[in-house]
């Protein structure tokens, strides 16, 4: 629960930068096993990577009003997963354009690699203490020490005063990164069934979705908003991902990467 290494080295960028290296290299690894991996797919996953990581800065840009910190605190810290989603989806909208493969096809790679990042990227919050859980006294409740964001969120209410550490609180973040975790396996099994193109990615946002609508009562500083934008993500990507039932082409190893289908 430390928020660094005995090295002293923050973990909250280590773990971002291990959740953009799962998130990238993870798509490529079933692309290779699946017999497609080629030039374009490798841009076109780097490309939606890059979108998704610049729109979670965004959100969390947005979300603090646009309020600055140093650079380097910028680089490192204040993303948040809901704008990684939004800016990727975005980029796969473009990537048939760009690279002449269908975004389906590329979505439903990035899926469970996004899955199994998220674990990595919630490890890194709970080290850090940010994104932390309402107070409780569960037997796996946990406390933060001084000066971790939960210690001094609960000094700053006058829940605490000189204790050494915060309140016993829900460990939300394990409990976000447990549900990606048991999402990436239901994906990376799913996938072995050849399901129509698309339908592993609205499987991935309909599950994130509801994991998150589920679990967003026990943030400290629970935001409505948030709660409400998973329970519609997961409404609408579970609609849609029985409406592409028997609309789209099964996955498979295509001829042609590019070829067919609409995106």
């Amino acid at each position: 629960m430390l928020p660094v290494t005995a090295g002293g080295w923050n973990t909250y960028p280590i773990f971002f930068s291990l959740t953009i290296l799962i998130g990238a290299t993870v798509p490529l690894a079933l692309a290779y096993r699946e017999g497609y991996l080629t030039k374009n797919l490798v841009v076109a996953v780097g490309w939606v990577v890059v979108a998704g990581v610049l729109g979670a800065k965004l959100y969390g840009s947005v979300e603090r009003g646009f309020t600055f910190g140093s650079i380097w605190g910028e680089l490192v810290a204040g993303y948040r997963a809901p704008g990684a989603i939004l800016g990727g989806i975005a980029a796969l909208s473009s990537v048939r354009l760009l690279f002449g493969i269908r975004g389906w096809r590329v979505a439903d790679l990035l899926a469970p690699g996004v899955a199994l990042g998220m674990v990595a990227f919630r490890t890194g919050c709970f080290l850090s203490g940010c994104c932390a859980g309402t107070r409780c006294d569960l037997p796996w409740a946990v406390r933060f020490p001084v000066n971790s964001v939960v210690w001094n969120r609960h000094a700053k209410a006058g829940l605490i005063d000189t204790e050494v550490y915060s309140l016993p609180v829900h460990p939300l973040q394990l409990y976000f990164g447990l549900w990606s975790l048991l999402v990436a396996v239901l994906l990376l099994r799913y996938r072995r069934n050849h399901p129509r193109e698309g339908q592993v990615f609205l499987l991935y946002l309909a599950l994130a979705g509801a994991g998150k609508f589920a679990l967003e009562n026990l943030r400290y500083g629970y935001a409505a908003h948030l709660q409400y934008a998973a329970l519609a993500s997961c409404a609408l990507a579970g609609i849609a991902f029985f409406w592409r039932q028997p609309r789209a082409p099964t996955l498979g190893r295509p001829a042609s990467v590019g070829g067919g289908g609409s995106h």
